[in-house]
């Protein structure tokens, strides 16, 4: 073949190249003159004080509580867990919490969004409040989701300005949130930062949400009710086509997928009622940087007593500083003469054991079932595990392996849920 014909040629052969949304990007580089923060130390930590920007002709205002690391697990590295209201009595003590599992200095960013907004509208209703704007009016600046991760960024640059001239300035992040701040999570490491090395969004589990949405109307024959605040406007069919479509596009971190190849870590609960129980199957299979994904079973969208989250939290982010190396798992579900077997084989770190959880459901519905471990089994000799068991005759099952390692501690890691249907 010619070298003219092989470079025609050659393009048609290649997959095609996924869009990247411009509206993300061009948002967060605009540059805010009303970008700035203060610092006071209070006891061992300090308390940042941040306007990330003007949005809607509203300054945004945070706090941030920054704490060192007596001995971080590598310098450099911080994590920024993203949340919402506060700081109020007792936060400190979710500081404490990640400070103590990840080794590293921790900085947790409040007020994302900033709200009550537009008459009271909170959470949901405010994210929906501003979809419909857009929809509307066409203007990009109006989706909350844009302004929530500029504060992520704005966060990241206040967090290196405190440190610098420390004996650990921080210039490397590994983000992480839950619910909203876990889609600010994602569309943070969209914004292509090179600052930020990993991220673990947390009860967020609804990329592809075009499909998802179809899905859930599959499972649960409507949507479910805690996404009320979008049904009630509309939104989710107004996503199929014109200004809808296009929003999106702009805020399912799905657009994304082919420039976020930095680790992932998922967190999920196995009853969370905003999503379908194999939402996570949607889409997890296209996600192709290192990821993996922790579920805690019998747990909605607080994620229980979240000793779980936070260990496997804790033990992601050691590894990305460098204390061991994650598994690279191989997970499989597989269906024969109406037995199920979940199999797992992990390379690089040692398997301990694996646990089988099940629930059933004569409808598709899953959300108030009860998760039993079904089968328990240690690995073999080539760090490999398997279990299998018989589907309950007549019944739906949702099903989901969690395989427990030892990296520098336990911690546990599952495979996405699976529907298997009567």
């Amino acid at each position: 073949m010619s070298a003219l014909l092989l470079a025609l040629v050659t393009p048609l052969l290649l997959p095609p190249i996924q869009q990247v949304p411009a509206e993300l990007g061009a948002y967060i580089h605009r540059p805010d003159a009303s970008k700035h923060w203060t610092t006071k130390q209070v006891g061992g930590d300090t308390e940042i004080n941040l306007t990330s920007q003007t949005w809607q002709g509203a300054p945004w205002k945070h706090t941030i509580l920054l704490r060192p690391a007596k001995s971080p697990v590598k310098k450099g590295v911080g994590v920024l867990f993203i949340t919402g209201d506060g700081p109020r009595p007792g936060d400190r003590l979710l500081v404490d919490a990640i400070a103590m599992q990840t080794g590293l200095p921790t900085a947790v960013l409040f007020n994302v969004p900033n709200q009550p907004l537009y008459g009271g509208l909170k959470e949901d209703d405010l994210i929906a409040y501003t979809f419909d704007k857009y929809i509307r009016t066409g203007d990009a600046t109006w989706p909350l989701l844009f302004p929530m991760a500029k504060s992520a960024v704005a966060a990241m640059d206040a967090v290196v300005a405190a440190t610098k001239g420390t004996d650990n300035p921080v210039t490397d992040f590994i983000v992480s949130g839950a619910s909203k701040r876990g889609w600010t999570t994602w569309l943070t490491a969209a914004t292509g930062d090179k600052r930020v090395k990993a991220i673990a969004p947390m009860v967020i589990d609804t990329l592809n949400m075009p499909k998802q949405m179809k899905h859930q109307l599959e499972m649960y024959g409507k949507y479910s009710e805690q996404i009320e605040a979008y049904t009630k406007l509309g939104i989710q069919e107004k996503m199929g086509a014109g200004p809808g479509s296009k929003l999106a596009t702009m805020v399912d971190p799905y657009s994304y997928r082919s420039i976020v190849r930095i680790p992932t870590l998922l967190v999920h609960g196995s009853n969370d009622p905003y999503w379908s129980p194999d939402a996570t199957s949607v889409y997890y299979g296209d996600l192709k940087q290192p990821k993996w994904l922790t579920t805690v079973p019998n747990a909605g969208h607080n994620l229980g007593d979240r000793v779980q989250a936070l260990e496997t939290f804790g033990a992601f982010c050691r590894s990305v500083a460098g204390a061991f190396r994650m598994p690279n798992e191989i997970w499989s579900q597989s269906s024969t003469g109406g037995k199920v077997t979940v199999s797992v084989h992990a390379g690089g770190l040692r398997l301990q054991k694996l646990v089988v959880w099940m629930a059933v459901s004569d409808a598709l519905d899953f959300r108030e079932q009860m998760f039993m471990a079904i089968g328990t089994v240690g690995p073999d000799r080539t760090n490999s595990a398997s279990v299998t068991f018989d589907l309950p005759p007549g019944k739906n099952a949702a099903v989901f392996g969690e395989a427990t390692y030892l990296g520098d501690r336990p911690f546990r890691l599952c495979c996405p849920t699976q529907v298997w249907r009567r």
